[in-house]
Order: C-alpha cells, then sequence, then structure tokens
C-alpha cells in the first residue's frame, strides 16, 4: 500500500545526524510533503549533577555531601529549532513530563515562525522509557492531528541497542563545555551558571538552541481520565511488534481522516 511506502521513505529520512539526509528527504518531500523531524531523549547522567567538580575529581570536603541531581531534557526539530530544558530533582519525570516537553517545545517552535505552513506531516522520534511511551502519548498524539497541529503524525520507536545520534551527539556536545578534554575541565557550581555556559556553548547548533526550565508538568492522566477504553493497554504489544514488523504501522501511525 502506498501509505505503507510512504511511511518506509520518512523511516529512510529520518535523521540520524543533526540534519535529515538530503537526498532521503527530497525522496520523501516528493511522495508526502514537507516532513518536519522531532527527536527527544532526556540526559540523567551523573556528571551534570551539581556543583560539576574541576577535572571530574570530587574533593574530601564534599564527596560525602548531597549533589543537585538534575537533568536535561532535549528536543529536536533538526534543521528548524533545538530546546535543551532544566529539570530540577523535584518534578516528576514520566508520562506527563515527557508530554509536556514535547507540546511546550512544538508550540515555542511554531509560535517563532520556524514551521512552514506547508510541513504537514511529524514524524517523532523516541525510544520506549518511561517518558515516552504510555497511553498519554497515544492521546497527545491523537489530540495534536485532530486539533491540526499536523495532518498526519508517525510515530518511531528506537528498538533495543539503539542510538539517539543526533541527539546523543548534542549531549556530547554539552559534555564538552564543560569537560573539553577527556574529563578534564572547569566544571560547573550553580544552576544558572549552567544554564548560561549551556546557552552560549551550543548556540551555533542549525537552527539556534533556546534554553528552557521545565518546572511543572501538565497533568495530562487527571485531564483526560476516562479519555481511554480500559482495554486500552494491550495496545503495546502491538507497538512493540512494529519495531521489527513494519506492517504493524497502523498502531503507530495517527492519520487526521481517523480523527
Amino acid at each position: 500500500p502506498s501509505h505503507i511506502s510512504d511511511h518506509h521513505l520518512r523511516m529512510l529520512a529520518c535523521p540520524c545526524t543533526r540534519q535529515p539526509d538530503p537526498h532521503s528527504l527530497r525522496r520523501v518531500c516528493d511522495c508526502a510533503g514537507e516532513v518536519l523531524f522531532s527527536m527527544d531523549d532526556k540526559l540523567g547522567s551523573w556528571w551534570i549533577y551539581l556543583p560539576m567538580p574541576k577535572d571530574m575529581r570530587e574533593s574530601k570536603a564534599t564527596s560525602s555531601l548531597y549533589r543537585y541531581h538534575q537533568c536535561v531534557q532535549g528536543n529536536s526539530y533538526p534543521g528548524h529549532g533545538n530546546f535543551m530544558s532544566l529539570v530540577p530533582p523535584t518534578l516528576h519525570t514520566g508520562n506527563n513530563f515527557g508530554c509536556t516537553a514535547f507540546c511546550v517545545t512544538l508550540y515555542e517552535l511554531i509560535k517563532a515562525g520556524k514551521v512552514a505552513s506547508n510541513q504537514t506531516t511529524l514524524v517523532r522520534n523516541t525510544d520506549s522509557g518511561s517518558d515516552n511511551d504510555g497511553k498519554i502519548t497515544h492521546i497527545v498524539h491523537y489530540v495534536l492531528v485532530r486539533e491540526g497541529a499536523c495532518d498526519q503524525l508517525d510515530w518511531m520507536r528506537l528498538p533495543r541497542g539503539h542510538s539517539h545520534n543526533g541527539q546523543d551527539l548534542t549531549f556530547a556536545d554539552a559534555k564538552a563545555i564543560f569537560y573539553p578534554s577527556k574529563g578534564r575541565g572547569p566544571g560547573c557550581d550553580s544552576p544558572f551558571e549552567f544554564h548560561a555556559k549551556l546557552t552560549d556553548g551550543l548556540k551555533t547548533m542549525s537552527g539556534g538552541c533556546e534554553l528552557l526550565w521545565q518546572l511543572t508538568n501538565f497533568n495530562f492522566t487527571s485531564i483526560w481520565k476516562g479519555c481511554l477504553h480500559k482495554d486500552f493497554g494491550q495496545i503495546k504489544y502491538a507497538t512493540h511488534v512494529f519495531l521489527q514488523l513494519p506492517r504493524c504501522l497502523f498502531v503507530l501511525s495517527h492519520r487526521r481522516a481517523l480523527c
């Protein structure tokens, strides 16, 4: 079927680097119109816990003390815009968190005029972590299509042993700001210094990079309570099959016509 072929082309063009492959992207545009790609992932590595000591070496005076366990949520739209959200240790992560970051950054991108009016297909690339894989994510995707944010949304979940590629490269660049030489570097003392250095260090990214503070989540679970059938959870088995068998595309491809 043609919609399966179109989806395969979008998979080929899904960014494996900072930018979609021009040749593959051209093929996608020929068959499916302009496509907006989205990649998101959360960085929670120990090296970003504050204070970040010089050369990654804890001193005896602070080694046993509490560290500020922040994390960074990355939402990238290659070639259009990039967002890094600083997340405090007090914020609960999970499905509401991942959907909040996705919706807020997509809104900021549209508000900034960085999405062309003819970009009607959104291709989202995530892993199967708790921030992304859940019932709420399916509802968010459905509502985005129903309300006209896009005409079609394809959700590609990465298989086991995956790499986030472009997003991982961005996180590596972020680490190099504080530890540029194999773990050696000045480090960082506070969230505000961390924000300022990231803003300056990532400003040359294609599409620019905006630093946000994600201090709360939308409670999508409460908003849409009762909107899903009690047996909807069984869909998770089919979505896992999709990763190996693309013929199960209909499970993850939300089309406006069906809404």
